[in-house]
């Protein structure tokens, strides 16, 4: 007697062979349309009877325990025609997929039993099959889902016989609550210590800095980069600074994906570099950037890369390459110093450890500012304040304004020239604002932003240290604060383009129980925020799903 598999969606021609009926219960010889007979062996007599009266067929094949139910009449041996399934002829993986509302691959593996050939239907217009239709082994069904401009689409799609849902946000109206991405970093455990700064390439990998030397338990020195589903990218170098207590405190990758580092380190894969380095896309060190100069004379903590390639870099330094920087220089795009920026300026000044702690360059190449400071280039400018593209005070920005009384940490620059500014203050050009406040493009306070509204708040010194401001003009903020316009958000939140709370982002979540240092809105519309705990998590990067209405 043989055995046969029996694949999920075959139909069996089965007739009574009475030979062995008494002895071994009923023995069935089950013919398939197209294939030679073979046997099938019933529970016994009184199944089969059963299976007469209520159409239904119950037995075994090869040790397993099979279902069938009567679909027909086989014209050719007068006998009822059984569609036989197996709950292990085919496994899929997963059966929900969520895809970001800017479209992508979506990958669902599937498993099944040697000789079963199976296919992928796609039965929504958006998902397009890509690769993976069919086959007759285990294998991946990859899909392409496009571009969601609309609300929230669901739909189901099928592999092996199996549906599933496909889930993808909008960013048009109608999109979901956001919620923590929990197939980011799942199953990781983070870094050691303090993430500071993060930068995401264009294929959606992420480059991290920080205080740090494990990354996912792997020795990683302040600089590591993870993969798009936040393991471990083990082709990025190992090693960054060596320093007794090195930090990588700002990060930016170049079109050409090297990555620009900036801290407070004085050696790079051992090699000397003080405070400013740049390394090849594998993590290695790009030797042709600084060679033979001397770096920052102290930490470099904002930096941004100029579409020339040259970096603008701002900092708690006085000198840059031996030559006299005040917390804000410009150098070539070999990291010698751009002697054309700057020159003959004072830099910033003024209060305790005067530093520059925010870059932003304007597409017209001037470069907005923000830190500790109250004076630049020997004018007054309280903690912000905007250059011409060579360095010196634009004088029409920020003009007769009081400026900000307090550190600005993050400075973003909007498409219409507006200025978002996040930081650990109070008042800004004399005007009650709460961490968190709008200029103009002249410097002047945006008072359509946050109008009575009372901005971040809880804790001892509530602030916000990191901006994002999405496509859509909504403003993310990352900081440490307990509540938001005196609602309950912790350490991240979202505002509309008023200033006003967005409520549907974060409601009901109990947000980060420690600080957010870093935001950034990826390409697929997901935000990422960093640093210490984040929903359990010990100092790993997390991702929020972060629709756009």
């Amino acid at each position: 007697m043989g055995r046969a598999t029996i694949c999920a969606g075959s139909r069996w021609c089965v007739g009574r062979n009475p030979l062995y009926a008494a002895v071994l219960g009923v023995l069935l010889s089950a013919v398939a349309f197209g294939q030679t007979a073979r046997d099938f062996v019933l529970d016994g007599r009184d199944a089969w009877r059963s299976a007469k009266q209520n159409a239904r067929l119950s037995g075994r094949l090869g040790g397993e325990r099979m279902v069938g139910r009567r679909v027909a009449r086989c014209v050719s041996v007068g006998s009822p025609v059984w569609s036989f399934s197996r709950d292990r002829s085919y496994r899929i993986a997963p059966t929900v997929v969520n895809v970001g509302a800017f479209g992508g691959r979506r990958v669902v593996n599937v498993t099944v039993e040697a000789g079963c050939a199976w296919t992928a239907v796609s039965n929504v217009p958006w998902v397009t099959i890509a690769s993976g239709a069919s086959g007759s082994r285990s294998g991946i069904d990859g899909d392409v889902v496009a571009f969601n401009r609309g609300g929230m689409w669901e739909g189901m799609a099928a592999s092996a016989g199996r549906t599933f849902k496909v889930v993808q946000p909008g960013v048009g109206g109608g999109a979901r609550p956001e919620n923590l991405d929990s197939t980011f970093g799942a199953g990781q455990v983070g870094t050691g210590y303090v993430i500071h700064a993060v930068a995401v390439q264009p294929d959606g990998k992420v480059v991290i800095g920080g205080q740090f030397n494990l990354v996912n338990g792997v020795a990683r020195n302040c600089i590591a980069r993870l993969n798009a589903d936040g393991t471990l990218d083990m082709g990025f170098g190992a090693g960054t600074a060596n320093d007794d207590f090195p930090f990588v405190l700002a990060v930016a990758v170049q079109p050409d994906g090297k990555v620009v580092i900036g801290g407070g380190f004085t050696r790079v894969n051992g090699v000397a570099r003080g405070g400013i380095a740049r390394l090849n896309v594998d993590g290695t060190l790009d030797a042709s950037f600084g060679a033979r100069q001397s770096g920052a004379s102290d930490w470099v903590e904002a930096m941004a890369v100029q579409p020339d390639g040259k970096v603008v870099i701002g900092g708690r330094f006085t000198r840059v390459n031996g030559v006299a920087r005040g917390g804000i220089a410009r150098l070539n795009a070999d990291g010698t110093l751009d002697t054309s920026f700057g020159a003959g300026q004072g830099g910033v000044s003024g209060g305790n450890f005067p530093r520059v702690h925010a870059v932003a360059v304007q597409p017209d190449g001037k470069v907005v500012i923000g830190g500790k400071f109250t004076r630049v280039n020997g004018v007054a400018r309280n903690c912000i304040a905007r250059l011409n593209a060579d360095g010196t005070l634009d004088a029409s920005f920020g003009a007769g304004q009081s400026g900000v009384n307090g550190l600005v940490e993050a400075v973003v620059v909007q498409p219409d020239g507006k200025v978002v500014l996040g930081g650990w203050f109070t008042r800004v050009n004399g005007v009650a604002r709460s961490g968190i406040a709008r200029l103009n493009a002249d410097g002047t306070l945006d008072t359509s932003f946050g109008a009575g509204q009372s901005g971040v708040s809880g804790g001892r010194f509530p602030a916000v240290s990191a901006v994002a401001v999405q496509p859509d003009g909504k403003v993310v903020l990352g900081g440490k604060f307990t509540r938001v316009n005196g609602v309950a958000r912790s350490g991240i939140a979202r505002l509309n383009v008023d200033g006003t709370l967005d409520a549907s982002f974060g409601a009901g979540q109990s947000g980060v129980s420690e600080s957010v240092d870093a935001v950034v809105v990826k390409p697929d519309v997901r935000l990422a925020a960093l640093k210490k705990r984040l929903s359990g998590r010990l100092n790993v990067m997390a991702l929020w799903q972060v629709c756009q209405r």
